[in-house]
């Protein structure tokens, strides 16, 4: 190899490097070690439609979309199927969970997402207004998120005196990826 040849190997070995890291790569560690945990903190304002469900484990189904910000995460989409189960007579309160099957999306502006479930109750404080408390597990993910992990809380209101129903929502917890 001539040497001006040689002098160039160093050079286009880091663009490659840069070139892999701005598209989202992530270099291979030894020990699969995750690269990054940061906190996690997204608001978000949803709409979700309620309709009837399937089964007795889902007697409703929830259809949720909204969009919000995140420090880590920037802009933010949010998609989710859940199935909501009245835990009163009244119908005040309601257990929901991720439809199985299904999981909650969390997409960026450049098209990187989350994948995860989440599990928790709405109480009417006072109706029409319902006060949400859930917990968030995320489990993968494309891109740079693809190993992703980590909890974090969801709490929130909700109108359901509207439909669809909308709200607003903070999640908050740690993210590995």
């Amino acid at each position: 190899m001539n040497s001006t040849l040689h002098s160039l190997v160093p050079v286009r070995l880091a663009l490659a490097g840069a070139l892999f890291l701005a598209l989202g790569g992530q270099p291979a560690l030894a020990d699969g070690a995750k690269t990054s945990t940061v906190d996690l903190k997204i608001g978000v304002a949803i709409t979700e439609t309620l309709g009837p469900g399937d089964s007795a484990e889902c007697p409703y189904i929830g259809q949720i979309s909204g969009s919000g910000y995140s420090t880590e995460l920037g802009a933010v989409e949010i998609a989710a199927i859940d199935c909501v189960v009245p835990t009163d007579a009244s119908f005040t309160s309601f257990a929901f969970f991720t439809r199985p099957g299904t999981f909650v999306t969390v997409t960026t502006r450049s098209g990187g997402q989350l994948f995860g479930s989440y599990a928790g109750t709405a109480t009417g404080a006072p109706a029409p207004i319902e006060s949400i408390s859930a917990k968030l597990t995320i489990s993968g993910g494309n891109g740079r998120y693809r190993k992703a992990s980590g909890t974090a809380t969801i709490e929130g209101v909700e109108n359901v005196g509207t439909m669809p129903a909308v709200g607003v929502l903070v999640i908050s917890g740690k993210l590995s990826y």
